[in-house]
């Protein structure tokens, strides 16, 4: 179950305390799941290959190919991935983004992106800008590494780089119908899903309610995702069911209408199609015993 204190990372702080900044890419054969920790400085995830999700807080954000969480790593996280996971860690002092600041030139571009002061973000990056961000980060991991003449200034060269990107994939994906001025952006398209799950959302009613056709919203999010609507809304229902299986002590039947999905039979029955064994089966396997109150699943 999930602990109450979240472990402090003495091992990040002691490298953050050396260095400064921290990049490095890790691949895992296997699904993972990290301890929920904190630790200074901003950190950055980035999913190269791999489905799960990513807690922060007492948030649970989808998280898988393509995903980029920018956040203040003094908040309790964790990843949990039900696949092999390859991916980016990235932990950089605030005193060092915040350097940019005084520059009048990067002021605005570097302001938006102070988690502490204006919170974490969501990146979904497009196919077209991840060989362009993997490089980025192959080249601070080498100055992270071998720390040469002018370090500090390319590191604050590579991170204008990263809050340009940032900046552009922070842009208007469509214009919000109905007259009203601004832009839906995709991850609040995406986190309205998820706040929506227990209501078992229809497409249709998530395209009314954000003032766009279904075809549009259906084009919008199968950009973002690789996934239709219909497949997104299920792969998002069964990464909720596996945490709450994990962090909780709800019954199954209590899960499923968390989920959207209060008929048990048909819980158990598509929880089954997508991970290959039912609910109580996927807690057992992770060691996890409770005083079950519903029936077996057929």
């Amino acid at each position: 179950m999930q602990s109450s204190t979240p472990l402090w990372d003495y091992t990040i702080q002691h490298a953050m305390d050396t260095a400064g900044i921290i990049c490095r890419y890790v691949s895992t054969p296997t699904r993972y799941a990290s301890g929920r920790h904190r630790h200074p400085g901003i950190g950055i995830v980035y999913c190269v290959k791999g489905s799960g999700v990513f807690t922060l807080g007492d948030q649970i954000l989808p998280y898988s190919e393509g995903t980029l969480v920018y956040f203040d790593s003094e908040v309790p996280h964790q990843v949990r991935m039900e696949t092999p996971y390859d991916r980016w860690d990235v932990c950089i002092r605030p005193e060092t983004a915040a350097r940019l600041l005084r520059s009048e030139l990067f002021q605005d571009t570097a302001r938006q992106f102070l988690p502490r002061t204006f919170g974490s973000r969501v990146f979904y990056v497009p196919p077209s800008e991840r060989a362009r961000l993997d490089n980025l980060f192959r080249e601070l991991a080498y100055e992270a590494e071998h720390r040469r003449e002018g370090f500090d200034l390319y590191v604050q060269c590579k991170l204008i780089e990263l809050f340009i990107l940032f900046r552009r994939l922070s842009g208007t994906v469509a214009t919000v119908r109905g007259g009203r001025p601004g832009a839906m952006r995709i991850n609040e398209i995406l986190a309205y899903i998820d706040q929506q799950l227990p209501n078992n959302p229809s497409v249709e009613e998530i395209a009314r309610a954000l003032h766009y056709s279904p075809s549009h919203l259906y084009r919008i999010i199968r950009a973002a995702t690789g996934k239709t609507p219909s497949q997104y809304i299920r792969e998002r229902k069964i990464a909720r069911a596996k945490h709450l299986l994990l962090e909780s002590r709800l019954t199954v039947t209590s899960i499923g209408r968390a989920v959207g999905m209060p008929n048990v039979s048909y819980f158990c029955k598509t929880f089954r199609a997508e991970t290959g064994c039912t609910p109580q089966e996927y807690r057992l396997r992770h060691g996890i015993r409770t005083a079950e109150e519903d029936l077996p699943c057929d």
